[in-house]
């Protein structure tokens, strides 16, 4: 431990000044520096995973509308007038996936942390019996 010897002074002051305060020891990239360094030697658009910037824009409102599995789904399967005009005139541009499901596993491809989910099966015994008079047990599937 570092011990400090202070004078007695006429004038206190509430302030210390410390040499090394705000010094930049080690100076690492950030994450997105990193992730772009690595985008730029494999040669990867700015959008990667996504087939283009228009199907990125797409894959953006649908995370920011907030709706749900079933109706993205429904609204990548179906013939929905800009949606499938853009992949009529340019197919290329809109390859990355076409239900919810393959569009699920396109934003997974994105970097950045995930999540370690675990599926543990759990069983409850319940307060009600069954007609031998054993208790009535059900498994639960728990995701922590």
């Amino acid at each position: 431990m570092c011990q400090r010897t202070v004078k007695p002074a006429v004038k206190k002051s509430a302030q210390t000044t410390i040499s090394h305060a705000g010094y930049k020891f080690c100076p690492y990239p950030t994450f997105f520096k990193i992730q772009h360094a690595d985008q730029v030697l494999k040669k990867q658009a700015p959008w990667a995973p996504f087939a283009g910037e228009e199907e990125w824009e797409f894959s953006q409102w649908i995370i920011g509308s907030g709706i749900s599995q079933r109706e993205t789904d429904r609204l990548l399967k179906t013939a929905m007038v800009s949606f499938q005009g853009c992949k009529a005139t340019s197919a290329q541009r809109f390859t990355s996936f076409h239900n919810n499901k393959s569009f699920l596993h396109t934003i997974d491809l994105l970097p950045g942390p995930t999540a370690s989910w675990k599926l543990i099966e759990i069983t409850v015994e319940g307060t009600l019996w069954d007609s031998k008079g054993n208790t009535l047990k059900e498994r639960l599937d728990v995701w922590g």
